[in-house]
């Protein structure tokens, strides 16, 4: 074992069982992406094994660059969770090795009878060339957890409890924004070609000039807004997270200037990003942004005027009505209510997910990974109530309102004929309010317990 383990926080996190649950969540998104929408049809075994063997043989070409990435990303996590799990904390690089070895063949029998059960399925595709891309992905993870798994390990957990590094508002924000960046690039058709930005700045796919879409006269105004929303939901953590750094700086009038500032800056970087991918960049986007930032670290340091306490209760009443009516324009403009035809009912997906795999995969996650942002707020919200520790009811509470508000405005948009209800993005909101409980829990210990020895000893002033 690696000495002082179990010292300070550093036992509670990252440990084999985090590993061993990315690995069995890597499993189970797997599987259910690959069946969903689970319309199983029974093939004699015959058939099916021919079938199987001329798939192997003749679908080895490259169709889709996207989908051969999306198979690379599911294997990563998968290799490096696994082996994380089987060496955290273990000395012994060749015994890792060694390990390592033994791990991959099983990650490609996994890509491969999740490849040949597809044929069960009419609508899916199996393919040799997805089960060369998760089992190369897999071969990533691997060496990338003999390489820098256990040295990351160790220093997220350092900085986990070490102010000095931001703490856990700091690696949130860093992750977050790993997530906003992920967002705004997929679906990840990258291409580097130094002609093709040209190109694509000739062709006017870059809007320069701020709010120069809206001055189109063929531009639907309340689309844009829409959309608008959308990214100052999405940036709106970046300065919730911002106002819990440490340091005078965030936490004082004088940081409003510096959260302006760092939102622009956040906002051109991703939009800059979407040059190499085939997404619009716009310095409209940037601004909604900035936007969204500033109103998040506000309405931080508004609701939370004494670091040692949550938020009030009517401060929270407050901001929750203010996004639920957000969501509520975002999700039934242009309220064109009305009683819904006979077939609306049957052309439902009541399936979760059954309707993004109709999508390019990496289409659809950046569709659910939006949802779980939009709705985390519901859970940071009832999370961050109040004095006290925060138990497991309360994060419950926070996800039961999450699918709560998601599942009225789902059932809305049911009588709209020009929306389309979703049970993926009821389960998806759950789930982002799930996370956005868990984050506000981690936050107010924080702020309640010494972090490290450095504040214990005086090291470091508040």
């Amino acid at each position: 074992m690696i000495p002082g383990r179990h010292s300070g926080h550093s036992s509670l996190v990252l440990t084999s069982r985090w590993y061993a649950a990315l690995a069995l969540g890597v499993v189970a998104f797997t599987i259910y992406g690959s069946y969903v929408p689970f319309h199983y049809h029974y093939r004699p075994w015959d058939e099916i094994r021919g079938a199987f063997l001329w798939a192997l043989e003749e679908r080895i070409h490259l169709e889709s660059r996207s989908d051969m990435l999306a198979n690379v990303m599911l294997g990563v996590p998968l290799g490096f969770g696994l082996l994380g799990a089987a060496r955290v904390d273990r000395t012994g690089f060749g015994r890792s090795v060694m390990v390592a070895l033994l791990i991959w063949p099983l990650c490609t029998l996994f890509a491969t009878v999740v490849e040949f059960f597809q044929l069960y399925f009419p609508g899916r595709t199996c393919s040799s060339l997805d089960i060369i891309a998760q089992s190369s992905g897999a071969v990533i993870g691997l060496v990338g957890w003999l390489v820098v798994g256990q040295t990351a390990t160790n220093r997220i957990r350092r900085a986990w409890s070490d102010p000095r590094a931001g703490g856990v508002p700091g690696q949130f924000l860093l992750a977050y924004l790993g997530l906003v960046l992920l967002i705004q690039l997929l679906p990840l058709d990258l291409t580097l070609s130094p002609a093709n930005v040209y190109h694509k700045i000739r062709a006017n796919e870059v809007t320069a000039t701020p709010f120069a879409e809206w001055k189109d006269p063929h531009a639907n105004h309340w689309t844009l807004l829409e959309t608008g929303l959308d990214l100052v939901g999405l940036f709106l953590p970046v300065g919730l997270i911002a106002a819990r750094l440490p340091g005078r700086i965030w936490r004082s009038p004088w940081g409003l200037p510096v959260v302006v500032l760092c939102g622009i800056v956040i906002g051109l970087v991703t939009e800059a990003g979407q040059l190499f991918v085939s997404r619009h960049p716009s310095t409209t986007d940037a601004l909604f942004a900035c936007a969204g930032t500033t109103l998040g670290w506000i309405a931080a340091r508004i609701s939370t005027r004494n670091d040692k306490t949550g938020i009030s209760l009517e401060a929270a009443l407050i901001f929750g009505q203010l996004w639920l009516a957000v969501l509520v324009f975002t999700h039934w403009h242009p309220f064109n209510f009305g009683h819904p035809a006979p077939s609306r009912f049957a052309s439902v997906e009541w399936v979760p997910f059954s309707d993004a795999a109709e999508k390019n995969y990496l289409g659809a996650l950046d569709l659910v990974l939006e949802r779980l942002v939009l709705f985390a707020p519901f859970g940071v919200l009832v999370t961050a109530v109040g004095l006290g520790p925060v138990g497991r009811g309360r994060i419950a509470g926070g996800c039961v309102l999450g699918l709560t508000a998601a599942f009225v405005l789902e059932a809305g948009q049911y009588f709209l004929p020009t929306r389309n209800p979703s049970t993926t993005d009821v389960v998806t909101a759950g789930i982002g309010a799930l996370c956005g409980a868990v984050f506000a829990r981690q936050a107010r210990a924080v702020v309640r317990e010494p972090r490290s020895e450095y504040e214990a000893s005086g090291a470091v002033k508040a």
